[in-house]
């Protein structure tokens, strides 16, 4: 993963890794820290991240990733998303009440992929957190990961 790190930036293209898995952060912790130091975006869920710098705690993970300086979007389940950067932490509400959630499977990616859809079009941090939200939205609210209809079709 490195050596592909080090390609792109040779190439000049943008990093972003994703901390895939609670078992594989616990074990990995060190090498994903380096690897977090080399890329410009971060994606996790909070689990992931509480792994990741052995807390428990939202605010504890937002500060640390703070001081790590990279843009991390952090999702929260209920809570929303957290678009955190060394300056400022925006916070993303979800977009549909816990009464209304059918199946979560694939929401986080969901997110990511409209958070990356809107971030490489261009948009704002705010408004690429809002376009996560608005398709992570969309899965939750039926069965499966795979949406029914076309995500271009909510965003």
């Amino acid at each position: 993963t490195l050596r592909t790190f080090n390609t792109a930036q040779r190439v000049g293209a943008q990093k972003a890794f994703a901390l895939h898995d609670t078992l594989y952060v616990n074990k990995y912790r060190e090498q994903f820290l380096e690897l977090i130091k080399n890329s410009d975006l971060v994606f996790c869920n909070e689990k992931e991240a509480f792994a990741l710098f052995k807390t428990k705690d939202i605010d504890d993970a937002v500060s640390k990733f703070q001081k790590l300086g990279k843009i991390t979007i952090m999702t929260a389940s209920a809570k929303g998303a957290y678009i955190i950067n060394k300056d400022q932490v925006i916070h993303i509400p979800a977009l549909v009440p816990q009464q209304k959630v059918v199946d979560t499977t694939g929401s986080g990616d969901a997110f990511t992929a409209g958070f990356i859809y809107g971030y490489l079009q261009g948009k704002s941090l705010e408004e690429s957190g809002e376009i996560g939200a608005k398709a992570a939205a969309y899965v939750i609210q039926q069965i499966g990961a795979r949406p029914k209809g076309k995500l271009s079709d909510i965003l």
